[in-house]
Protein backbone atom coordinates (compact mmCIF):
# COMPACT_ATOMS: atom_id res chain seq x y z
CA UNK A 1 0.00 0.00 0.00
CA UNK A 2 2.77 2.04 0.84
CA UNK A 3 4.78 1.75 -2.10
CA UNK A 4 1.88 2.10 -4.32
CA UNK A 5 1.47 5.72 -2.95
CA UNK A 6 5.22 5.83 -3.50
CA UNK A 7 4.53 5.19 -6.75
CA UNK A 8 1.51 7.95 -7.49
CA UNK A 9 3.61 10.40 -5.69
CA UNK A 10 6.46 10.03 -7.81
CA UNK A 11 4.25 9.94 -10.84
CA UNK A 12 2.56 13.33 -10.23
CA UNK A 13 5.77 14.83 -9.31
CA UNK A 14 7.17 13.41 -12.93
CA UNK A 15 3.69 14.89 -14.47
CA UNK A 16 4.56 18.40 -12.23
CA UNK A 17 7.63 19.02 -13.05
CA UNK A 18 7.39 17.82 -16.93
CA UNK A 19 3.85 20.07 -17.52
CA UNK A 20 4.84 23.33 -19.48
CA UNK A 21 1.95 25.18 -17.17
CA UNK A 22 3.49 24.57 -14.19
CA UNK A 23 7.34 25.38 -15.11
CA UNK A 24 5.63 28.92 -17.16
CA UNK A 25 3.96 29.51 -13.81
CA UNK A 26 6.69 29.19 -11.89
CA UNK A 27 9.31 31.06 -13.73
CA UNK A 28 6.80 34.05 -14.10
CA UNK A 29 6.11 33.73 -10.01
CA UNK A 30 9.32 33.57 -8.46
CA UNK A 31 11.09 36.24 -10.91
CA UNK A 32 8.22 38.82 -10.20
CA UNK A 33 7.95 37.44 -6.53
CA UNK A 34 11.75 38.51 -6.23
CA UNK A 35 11.87 41.44 -8.74
CA UNK A 36 8.94 43.50 -8.55
CA UNK A 37 8.47 42.35 -4.72
CA UNK A 38 11.45 44.58 -4.49
CA UNK A 39 10.04 47.26 -6.53
CA UNK A 40 6.72 47.54 -4.39
CA UNK A 41 8.66 47.46 -0.97
CA UNK A 42 10.80 50.59 -2.46
CA UNK A 43 7.29 51.84 -3.24
CA UNK A 44 6.79 51.45 0.65
CA UNK A 45 9.92 52.92 1.58
CA UNK A 46 9.00 55.80 -1.04
CA UNK A 47 5.75 56.28 1.24
CA UNK A 48 7.56 56.01 4.33
CA UNK A 49 10.05 58.71 3.79
CA UNK A 50 7.89 61.23 1.31
CA UNK A 51 5.01 61.28 4.00
CA UNK A 52 1.20 61.27 2.54
CA UNK A 53 0.91 64.13 0.79
CA UNK A 54 4.31 64.10 -1.58
CA UNK A 55 3.44 60.43 -1.94
CA UNK A 56 -0.32 61.82 -3.28
CA UNK A 57 2.12 63.99 -5.83
CA UNK A 58 4.03 61.00 -6.41
CA UNK A 59 1.14 58.79 -7.16
CA UNK A 60 -0.49 60.78 -9.19
CA UNK A 61 2.64 61.15 -11.64
CA UNK A 62 2.57 57.32 -12.01
CA UNK A 63 -0.86 57.02 -12.44
CA UNK A 64 -0.47 59.84 -15.10
CA UNK A 65 2.87 57.48 -16.79
CA UNK A 66 0.90 54.32 -16.42
CA UNK A 67 -2.56 55.85 -18.25
CA UNK A 68 -0.91 56.90 -20.80
CA UNK A 69 1.62 54.01 -21.76
CA UNK A 70 -1.60 52.06 -21.74
CA UNK A 71 -3.12 54.62 -24.70
CA UNK A 72 -0.18 54.38 -26.03
CA UNK A 73 1.10 50.78 -26.41
CA UNK A 74 -2.51 50.40 -28.48
CA UNK A 75 -3.04 46.96 -26.54
CA UNK A 76 -0.27 45.38 -28.35
CA UNK A 77 1.13 43.64 -25.10
CA UNK A 78 -1.83 40.92 -25.00
CA UNK A 79 -2.30 40.85 -29.50
CA UNK A 80 1.43 40.30 -29.14
CA UNK A 81 1.14 37.54 -26.62
CA UNK A 82 -1.90 36.25 -28.47
CA UNK A 83 -0.32 35.97 -31.80
CA UNK A 84 2.86 35.01 -31.25
CA UNK A 85 1.51 32.18 -29.20
CA UNK A 86 -0.47 30.59 -32.13
CA UNK A 87 2.55 31.47 -34.24
CA UNK A 88 5.27 30.09 -32.66
CA UNK A 89 4.30 26.49 -33.71
CA UNK A 90 5.38 27.18 -37.16
CA UNK A 91 8.95 28.82 -36.64
CA UNK A 92 7.53 30.99 -39.63
CA UNK A 93 8.38 34.86 -40.12
CA UNK A 94 5.34 35.87 -38.70
CA UNK A 95 7.32 35.65 -35.37
CA UNK A 96 9.45 38.62 -36.18
CA UNK A 97 7.35 40.36 -38.59
CA UNK A 98 4.67 40.60 -35.14
CA UNK A 99 7.33 41.78 -33.32
CA UNK A 100 8.42 44.25 -35.89
CA UNK A 101 5.08 45.77 -36.08
CA UNK A 102 4.14 45.47 -32.54
CA UNK A 103 7.55 47.74 -31.24
CA UNK A 104 7.47 49.90 -33.94
CA UNK A 105 3.72 50.70 -33.23
CA UNK A 106 4.22 50.88 -29.61
CA UNK A 107 7.29 53.40 -30.47
CA UNK A 108 4.89 55.45 -32.65
CA UNK A 109 2.03 55.97 -30.86
CA UNK A 110 4.21 56.45 -27.19
CA UNK A 111 6.81 59.24 -28.87
CA UNK A 112 3.35 60.96 -30.02
CA UNK A 113 1.88 61.38 -26.54
CA UNK A 114 5.20 61.53 -24.77
CA UNK A 115 5.56 64.68 -26.66
CA UNK A 116 2.10 65.71 -26.81
CA UNK A 117 3.01 65.66 -22.17
CA UNK A 118 6.24 67.43 -22.86
CA UNK A 119 4.61 70.46 -24.64
CA UNK A 120 1.52 70.98 -22.28
CA UNK A 121 2.95 70.36 -19.14
CA UNK A 122 2.83 73.13 -16.83
CA UNK A 123 -1.00 73.19 -18.38
CA UNK A 124 -1.35 69.55 -17.13
CA UNK A 125 0.18 70.39 -13.60
CA UNK A 126 -1.68 73.70 -13.16
CA UNK A 127 -5.52 72.99 -14.70
CA UNK A 128 -5.68 69.08 -13.56
CA UNK A 129 -3.12 67.99 -10.90
CA UNK A 130 -3.52 71.59 -9.27
CA UNK A 131 0.02 71.09 -8.60
CA UNK A 132 2.23 73.88 -11.00
CA UNK A 133 5.25 72.44 -8.96
CA UNK A 134 4.93 69.13 -10.80
CA UNK A 135 5.80 70.90 -14.04
CA UNK A 136 9.39 69.91 -14.45
CA UNK A 137 8.49 66.52 -13.13
CA UNK A 138 6.02 65.77 -16.09
CA UNK A 139 8.63 67.10 -18.61
CA UNK A 140 11.02 63.57 -17.25
CA UNK A 141 7.62 61.58 -17.40
CA UNK A 142 7.35 62.57 -21.17
CA UNK A 143 10.53 60.30 -21.42
CA UNK A 144 9.66 57.66 -19.14
CA UNK A 145 6.14 57.07 -20.99
CA UNK A 146 7.76 55.86 -24.09
CA UNK A 147 10.33 53.46 -21.88
CA UNK A 148 7.49 52.15 -19.91
CA UNK A 149 5.23 51.54 -23.16
CA UNK A 150 7.82 49.86 -25.33
CA UNK A 151 8.93 47.24 -22.33
CA UNK A 152 5.03 46.63 -21.70
CA UNK A 153 4.67 45.21 -25.20
CA UNK A 154 8.42 43.79 -25.19
CA UNK A 155 7.12 41.35 -22.14
CA UNK A 156 3.92 40.44 -24.01
CA UNK A 157 6.58 39.47 -26.99
CA UNK A 158 8.45 37.22 -24.70
CA UNK A 159 5.82 35.85 -22.79
CA UNK A 160 4.09 35.09 -26.53
CA UNK A 161 8.01 33.37 -27.62
CA UNK A 162 7.31 31.39 -23.97
CA UNK A 163 10.96 32.92 -22.35
CA UNK A 164 9.34 33.21 -18.78
CA UNK A 165 12.55 32.09 -17.58
CA UNK A 166 14.66 35.20 -19.30
CA UNK A 167 11.81 37.72 -18.24
CA UNK A 168 12.13 36.51 -14.24
CA UNK A 169 15.83 37.05 -14.44
CA UNK A 170 15.23 40.66 -16.22
CA UNK A 171 12.72 41.32 -13.52
CA UNK A 172 15.17 40.16 -10.70
CA UNK A 173 17.81 42.51 -11.97
CA UNK A 174 15.35 45.58 -12.64
CA UNK A 175 13.79 44.93 -9.51
CA UNK A 176 17.41 45.11 -7.31
CA UNK A 177 18.11 48.44 -9.01
CA UNK A 178 14.75 49.81 -8.58
CA UNK A 179 15.22 49.03 -5.02
CA UNK A 180 18.51 50.59 -4.50
CA UNK A 181 17.83 53.33 -6.88
CA UNK A 182 14.73 54.76 -4.89
CA UNK A 183 16.00 54.27 -1.44
CA UNK A 184 18.87 56.37 -2.85
CA UNK A 185 17.59 59.05 -4.61
CA UNK A 186 14.28 59.60 -2.29
CA UNK A 187 16.47 59.97 0.36
CA UNK A 188 18.58 62.65 -0.62
CA UNK A 189 16.25 64.08 -3.25
CA UNK A 190 12.75 63.50 -2.49
CA UNK A 191 10.27 63.66 -4.86
CA UNK A 192 12.75 64.64 -7.73
CA UNK A 193 14.75 61.63 -6.47
CA UNK A 194 12.06 59.07 -6.95
CA UNK A 195 11.13 59.80 -10.49
CA UNK A 196 14.48 59.57 -11.50
CA UNK A 197 14.85 56.52 -10.11
CA UNK A 198 11.89 54.78 -11.49
CA UNK A 199 12.96 56.30 -15.17
CA UNK A 200 16.58 55.15 -15.01
CA UNK A 201 15.00 51.51 -13.83
CA UNK A 202 12.52 51.59 -17.08
CA UNK A 203 15.49 52.14 -19.42
CA UNK A 204 17.78 49.72 -18.03
CA UNK A 205 14.55 47.48 -17.85
CA UNK A 206 13.88 48.11 -21.90
CA UNK A 207 17.68 47.43 -22.73
CA UNK A 208 17.59 43.56 -20.90
CA UNK A 209 14.27 43.14 -22.82
CA UNK A 210 15.69 43.89 -26.13
CA UNK A 211 18.71 41.46 -26.27
CA UNK A 212 16.34 39.17 -24.81
CA UNK A 213 13.95 39.18 -28.08
CA UNK A 214 16.71 39.56 -30.17
CA UNK A 215 17.92 36.44 -28.47
CA UNK A 216 15.35 34.34 -29.12
CA UNK A 217 14.41 35.08 -32.61
CA UNK A 218 17.55 34.06 -34.08
CA UNK A 219 16.27 30.56 -35.15
CA UNK A 220 12.89 32.38 -36.81
CA UNK A 221 13.03 33.23 -40.78
CA UNK A 222 13.12 37.61 -41.16
CA UNK A 223 10.74 38.52 -43.68
CA UNK A 224 12.41 41.80 -46.10
CA UNK A 225 8.44 42.37 -47.24
CA UNK A 226 6.03 44.64 -45.05
CA UNK A 227 3.50 42.92 -43.74
CA UNK A 228 0.43 45.24 -43.98
CA UNK A 229 -2.08 42.34 -43.84
CA UNK A 230 -0.63 41.33 -40.70
CA UNK A 231 -0.54 44.95 -39.36
CA UNK A 232 -4.39 45.24 -39.85
CA UNK A 233 -5.19 41.83 -38.28
CA UNK A 234 -3.25 43.05 -35.14
CA UNK A 235 -4.53 46.14 -35.03
CA UNK A 236 -8.31 45.03 -35.49
CA UNK A 237 -7.74 42.48 -32.51
CA UNK A 238 -6.11 45.21 -30.26
CA UNK A 239 -8.77 48.08 -30.48
CA UNK A 240 -10.97 46.61 -27.97
CA UNK A 241 -8.33 45.66 -25.92
CA UNK A 242 -6.43 48.96 -26.20
CA UNK A 243 -10.08 50.56 -25.16
CA UNK A 244 -9.95 48.32 -21.75
CA UNK A 245 -6.86 49.47 -20.96
CA UNK A 246 -7.52 53.23 -21.65
CA UNK A 247 -10.84 52.82 -19.44
CA UNK A 248 -9.02 51.44 -16.47
CA UNK A 249 -5.85 53.64 -16.81
CA UNK A 250 -8.38 56.97 -17.52
CA UNK A 251 -10.49 55.93 -14.98
CA UNK A 252 -7.84 55.05 -12.17
CA UNK A 253 -6.11 58.26 -13.84
CA UNK A 254 -9.50 60.76 -13.28
CA UNK A 255 -10.12 59.33 -9.84
CA UNK A 256 -7.12 60.78 -8.96
CA UNK A 257 -8.14 64.10 -10.41
CA UNK A 258 -11.35 64.24 -8.37
CA UNK A 259 -9.27 63.49 -4.97
CA UNK A 260 -7.05 66.62 -6.01
CA UNK A 261 -10.22 68.79 -7.39
CA UNK A 262 -12.65 67.84 -4.43
CA UNK A 263 -10.52 66.61 -1.87
CA UNK A 264 -6.64 67.05 -0.89
CA UNK A 265 -3.46 65.30 -1.64
CA UNK A 266 -3.46 63.31 1.52
CA UNK A 267 -6.44 61.62 1.54
CA UNK A 268 -5.28 60.33 -2.24
CA UNK A 269 -1.78 59.43 -0.08
CA UNK A 270 -3.92 57.31 2.16
CA UNK A 271 -5.95 55.39 -0.64
CA UNK A 272 -2.86 54.91 -2.73
CA UNK A 273 -1.16 53.21 0.16
CA UNK A 274 -4.23 51.19 0.49
CA UNK A 275 -4.37 50.12 -3.25
CA UNK A 276 -0.42 49.60 -3.10
CA UNK A 277 -0.93 46.54 -1.08
CA UNK A 278 -4.13 45.33 -3.00
CA UNK A 279 -1.56 45.37 -5.83
CA UNK A 280 0.99 43.26 -3.80
CA UNK A 281 -1.65 40.47 -2.85
CA UNK A 282 -2.82 40.72 -6.58
CA UNK A 283 1.23 39.77 -7.53
CA UNK A 284 0.52 36.68 -8.39
CA UNK A 285 -2.61 36.74 -10.42
CA UNK A 286 -1.17 39.39 -12.45
CA UNK A 287 2.11 38.22 -13.11
CA UNK A 288 0.23 35.16 -14.41
CA UNK A 289 -1.90 36.90 -16.81
CA UNK A 290 0.01 36.19 -19.98
CA UNK A 291 0.99 32.62 -18.55
CA UNK A 292 -2.60 32.33 -18.60
CA UNK A 293 -2.93 33.68 -21.98
CA UNK A 294 -0.46 31.96 -23.73
CA UNK A 295 -1.63 28.97 -22.63
CA UNK A 296 -5.95 29.51 -23.15
CA UNK A 297 -4.89 30.21 -26.42
CA UNK A 298 -2.69 27.34 -27.67
CA UNK A 299 -6.18 25.18 -26.18
CA UNK A 300 -8.70 27.06 -28.86
CA UNK A 301 -8.68 23.82 -30.71
CA UNK A 302 -9.27 21.56 -27.74
CA UNK A 303 -12.48 23.53 -25.46
CA UNK A 304 -13.26 20.45 -23.02
CA UNK A 305 -9.15 20.61 -21.99
CA UNK A 306 -9.36 24.46 -21.93
CA UNK A 307 -12.28 24.41 -19.81
CA UNK A 308 -10.52 22.21 -17.36
CA UNK A 309 -7.48 24.82 -17.38
CA UNK A 310 -9.69 27.44 -16.86
CA UNK A 311 -11.30 26.01 -13.82
CA UNK A 312 -7.81 24.99 -12.39
CA UNK A 313 -6.41 28.06 -12.83
CA UNK A 314 -9.29 30.06 -11.04
CA UNK A 315 -8.65 27.55 -7.92
CA UNK A 316 -5.14 28.04 -7.75
CA UNK A 317 -5.62 31.92 -7.93
CA UNK A 318 -8.43 31.79 -5.21
CA UNK A 319 -5.82 30.25 -3.13
CA UNK A 320 -3.08 32.39 -3.64
CA UNK A 321 -4.96 35.44 -3.18
CA UNK A 322 -7.01 34.14 0.59
CA UNK A 323 -3.61 33.59 1.82
CA UNK A 324 -2.19 37.03 1.88
CA UNK A 325 -5.68 38.88 2.01
CA UNK A 326 -6.09 36.57 5.40
CA UNK A 327 -2.85 38.06 6.40
CA UNK A 328 -3.66 41.84 5.80
CA UNK A 329 -6.86 41.49 7.65
CA UNK A 330 -4.79 39.97 10.71
CA UNK A 331 -2.07 41.89 11.20
CA UNK A 332 -3.32 44.96 9.12
CA UNK A 333 -2.31 47.53 12.33
CA UNK A 334 0.62 46.51 12.46
CA UNK A 335 1.04 47.44 8.63
CA UNK A 336 -0.54 50.78 9.63
CA UNK A 337 1.92 51.53 12.24
CA UNK A 338 5.03 50.91 9.34
CA UNK A 339 3.77 53.42 7.52
CA UNK A 340 3.91 55.88 10.01
CA UNK A 341 1.74 58.86 11.91
CA UNK A 342 0.59 60.07 8.76
CA UNK A 343 -1.48 57.04 7.73
CA UNK A 344 -3.94 57.06 10.60
CA UNK A 345 -6.86 55.39 9.79
CA UNK A 346 -5.66 52.98 7.16
CA UNK A 347 -5.98 49.95 8.86
CA UNK A 348 -9.89 49.98 7.29
CA UNK A 349 -8.80 50.63 4.28
CA UNK A 350 -6.45 47.60 4.06
CA UNK A 351 -9.23 45.23 4.46
CA UNK A 352 -11.60 46.41 2.57
CA UNK A 353 -9.06 46.65 -0.50
CA UNK A 354 -7.31 43.89 0.01
CA UNK A 355 -10.99 42.16 -0.12
CA UNK A 356 -11.36 43.40 -3.72
CA UNK A 357 -8.40 41.58 -5.09
CA UNK A 358 -10.37 38.18 -4.55
CA UNK A 359 -12.93 39.30 -7.26
CA UNK A 360 -10.29 40.93 -9.00
CA UNK A 361 -7.96 37.96 -8.91
CA UNK A 362 -11.13 35.85 -10.92
CA UNK A 363 -11.71 38.77 -12.84
CA UNK A 364 -7.78 38.81 -14.41
CA UNK A 365 -8.81 34.61 -15.21
CA UNK A 366 -11.83 35.70 -16.66
CA UNK A 367 -10.74 38.41 -19.13
CA UNK A 368 -7.55 36.45 -20.32
CA UNK A 369 -10.37 33.61 -21.09
CA UNK A 370 -12.40 36.39 -23.22
CA UNK A 371 -9.29 37.14 -25.11
CA UNK A 372 -7.79 33.73 -25.56
CA UNK A 373 -11.65 33.56 -27.47
CA UNK A 374 -11.89 36.87 -29.61
CA UNK A 375 -14.26 37.94 -26.91
CA UNK A 376 -12.49 41.38 -26.57
CA UNK A 377 -15.64 43.47 -27.07
CA UNK A 378 -17.63 41.65 -24.57
CA UNK A 379 -15.07 42.31 -21.97
CA UNK A 380 -14.96 46.18 -23.00
CA UNK A 381 -18.42 46.55 -22.47
CA UNK A 382 -18.41 44.96 -19.01
CA UNK A 383 -15.33 46.89 -18.08
CA UNK A 384 -17.29 50.00 -18.97
CA UNK A 385 -20.13 49.23 -16.63
CA UNK A 386 -17.34 48.77 -14.03
CA UNK A 387 -15.20 51.86 -14.63
CA UNK A 388 -17.85 54.68 -15.86
CA UNK A 389 -20.60 53.98 -13.67
CA UNK A 390 -18.53 53.53 -10.38
CA UNK A 391 -16.18 56.79 -11.40
CA UNK A 392 -19.66 58.80 -12.00
CA UNK A 393 -21.32 57.46 -8.41
CA UNK A 394 -18.04 58.51 -6.91
CA UNK A 395 -18.28 61.94 -8.11
CA UNK A 396 -21.99 62.39 -7.33
CA UNK A 397 -21.34 61.51 -4.00
CA UNK A 398 -17.91 63.78 -3.47
CA UNK A 399 -20.14 66.15 -4.45
CA UNK A 400 -22.99 66.54 -3.33
CA UNK A 401 -21.99 65.14 0.29
CA UNK A 402 -19.53 66.69 2.71
CA UNK A 403 -17.03 63.16 3.17
CA UNK A 404 -14.32 63.17 6.14
CA UNK A 405 -13.74 59.64 4.90
CA UNK A 406 -14.23 59.64 1.01
CA UNK A 407 -11.16 57.15 0.55
CA UNK A 408 -13.10 54.51 2.48
CA UNK A 409 -16.29 55.27 0.12
CA UNK A 410 -14.71 54.60 -3.06
CA UNK A 411 -12.95 51.76 -1.74
CA UNK A 412 -16.59 50.30 -1.00
CA UNK A 413 -17.74 50.80 -4.23
CA UNK A 414 -14.63 49.71 -5.98
CA UNK A 415 -15.65 46.28 -4.02
CA UNK A 416 -19.60 46.15 -5.23
CA UNK A 417 -18.88 47.24 -9.14
CA UNK A 418 -15.36 44.54 -8.97
CA UNK A 419 -17.83 42.20 -7.77
CA UNK A 420 -20.71 42.55 -10.09
CA UNK A 421 -18.53 42.70 -12.82
CA UNK A 422 -16.93 39.06 -12.05
CA UNK A 423 -20.63 38.04 -11.74
CA UNK A 424 -21.53 39.25 -15.33
CA UNK A 425 -18.19 37.69 -16.82
CA UNK A 426 -19.38 34.35 -15.28
CA UNK A 427 -23.17 34.42 -16.12
CA UNK A 428 -21.99 35.40 -20.06
CA UNK A 429 -19.18 32.49 -20.20
CA UNK A 430 -21.51 30.11 -18.89
CA UNK A 431 -23.71 30.97 -22.09
CA UNK A 432 -20.78 30.46 -24.32
CA UNK A 433 -19.57 26.90 -22.90
CA UNK A 434 -23.14 25.85 -23.71
CA UNK A 435 -23.59 27.09 -26.77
Amino acid sequence: MNSEKSNNLKQFKFRLLNSKLFNDSFWAIFGNFAGKGLSLLAGIFIAKILGKDIFGEFSIIKGTVISFSMLSTFGLGYSSTKFISEQITDKSSLVTDTIKSVLTITFLFSSIIGAIIYKFSNDIALALLNAPQLNIILKIVSLWIIFNALTTSQIGILSGLGKFRSLAKINILVGFFLFCLSIFLTYFFRLFGAVYALLISQIINFILNSFSIQKSIQGFPKSSKRNLELNFKILKFSIPVTLQELLYGFSTWLTSIIFVQYLDYGQLGLYNAAIQISSIILYIPGILRNVILNHFSKTNSNKSYQILLFKRVIFFNLVVTMIPVLFVIIFGQKITEFYGTSYQGLEILLILSSITTIFASIGNVLTQYYLSIGKNWTIFFFRAYRDIIGLLTFLLIVNYFSLENATKTLLILNLIFQSTFVLLLMINIKKYNCE
